[in-house]
């Protein structure tokens, strides 16, 4: 399954965060991204369907 240009935006911006600040915050996300908390839980969702969810889901709260 590929992943959308919008899963790798929130998936690097996951990334860059955690390397900042270790753990990452929806609210975190949602900042860094421009975007409402609404839609970071509803990317995670979609997320959780790839392989990279196990990742996604350790380092984000």
């Amino acid at each position: 399954m590929a992943l959308r240009e919008s899963g790798e935006d929130y998936l690097e911006s996951i990334y860059v965060l955690s390397e900042r600040q270790g753990i990452v915050r929806s609210i975190d996300v949602a900042e860094y991204l421009g975007v409402t908390k609404a839609s970071v839980s509803k990317a995670m969702a979609t997320l959780e369907a790839t392989a990279m969810s196990k990742w996604a889901s350790a380092t984000f709260i």
